[in-house]
């Protein structure tokens, strides 16, 4: 799996915004995933083909389209308002999706993969590792945040063409 990861993060790097300069230090927690995970389970949906088929058809559209393994995504809806996506990665190796229940329901199919390929996109250049290592006060670091947004949405108009 590690094979097909760093195929996916070669294809991302293609399309990284030029001011998205910040890389991590170290590799990260896999804890941090674990943790995520297991609190999403206790608040919120996870997205199967059980349970969810159309929404997990196209998060593995999107797998495919950013090679990367289904396998090292997986993804939860949870009740809310609010219209958000976010994605937690401690690793490398895999990450934890989230929407709430009003993005869901407001996006149709490609914009869903849009905010999918967003949030994964996060996860493939490192962002949530980058993001632990930083205090997020400084103005450097907020620019960076805005670039790191860019390289984001960038990823995301691939995952839904």
């Amino acid at each position: 799996m590690d094979e097909q990861i760093s195929l996916a993060k070669a294809l991302v790097e293609t399309v990284r915004y030029s001011g998205d300069q910040l890389r991590p230090m170290t590799s990260g927690n896999a804890a941090t995933t674990a943790h995520a995970r297991n609190n999403f389970f206790h608040d919120g949906l996870q997205i199967t083909p059980a349970v969810t088929p159309g929404l997990a058809n196209r998060l593995d559209v999107v797998c495919t389209r950013l090679k990367i393994p289904r396998g090292s995504v997986e993804a939860f809806i949870y009740a809310s308002p609010e219209i958000q996506g976010e994605c937690f990665a401690g690793s490398t190796e895999s990450c934890v999706l989230r929407f709430s229940s009003a993005l869901v329901e407001l996006l149709d199919e490609s914009e869903f993969e849009f905010v999918v390929g967003h949030e994964i996109g996060h996860f493939l250049l490192d962002h949530g590792i980058i993001r632990s290592e930083n205090d997020g006060q400084s103005i450097e670091f907020r620019v960076q945040e805005r670039a790191q947004e860019v390289s984001a949405d960038r990823i995301g108009m691939i995952a839904c063409e």
